[in-house]
């Protein structure tokens, strides 16, 4: 089999039908020749994005892939932790017929409060309830996990010019960059990205790609 028939046969058993409907796969690929290992990495990821996955490519060469805090950390260098933050914000508004603007820049409380005919603290009161109801309650991701995405939803409503410290230290600690945790003691996230809770953030990556509304998340190795 050829690197492109196969990859047509990923594209239609598996990105467009297995995986989509909620399954989980690992997949094998053995190539004849050695420049093709680069054609079908490339292929993977072009099939992926085009099927709306959110997709990761972890060198071997660059990243010790068998320990599992190294291959998050790279797996986290490569999210856009702000660009899903708020499209899950955008989902939450629209779900409860709620406006919002499609561009990052246009959103604060204030101009959302407006735009929805109703002053700040009710709106503040409104989200943090949808994000308690739907994020903290959701025991398929890390309490840690689940505490530093509500943070980073709530960040989206802040004047873009203005990031807190907080965002930028809940992103820091999501790749295995923050040295100093104390920052985020007062939102009750204490550890560290190590052995001990690598694995369990990833899984919560993969739920939360799909609470966003994508078929999922592909990785390459």
């Amino acid at each position: 089999m050829s690197p492109q028939e196969w990859l047509n046969v990923l594209k239609s058993a598996y990105l467009q039908e297995f995986i989509r409907r909620g399954g989980s796969a690992v997949k094998f690929a053995v190539v004849e020749e050695a420049q093709d290992v680069k054609t079908v990495c490339i292929g993977v990821g072009a099939l992926s994005r085009e099927e709306g996955f959110v997709t990761i490519h972890a060198d071997s060469h660059c990243t010790k892939v068998q320990l599992i805090d190294l291959l998050y950390k790279e797996m986290a260098r490569q999210i856009d932790w702000d660009a899903l933050a708020f499209e899950y914000v955008k989902k939450l508004f629209r779900e409860h017929q709620w406006k919002i603007p499609e561009r990052r820049e246009e959103c604060c409380w204030s101009s959302l409060a407006s735009l929805n005919c109703c002053d700040e603290a009710a709106m503040h009161r409104e989200v943090n309830a949808w994000l308690e109801g739907s994020l903290f309650q959701d025991f398929h991701m890390s309490r840690e996990f689940r505490l530093a995405m509500i943070q980073l939803c709530v960040a989206q409503l802040e004047l873009p010019e203005s990031p807190s410290q907080e965002s930028a230290a809940i992103k820091a600690w999501l790749r295995g960059e923050l040295k100093q945790m104390a920052i985020l003691k007062k939102i009750l996230i204490f550890e560290k990205v190590t052995r001990s809770n690598a694995r369990d953030l990833i899984i919560s990556l993969a739920h939360w790609t799909r609470l966003l509304g994508k078929p999922g998340m592909v990785l390459t190795i």
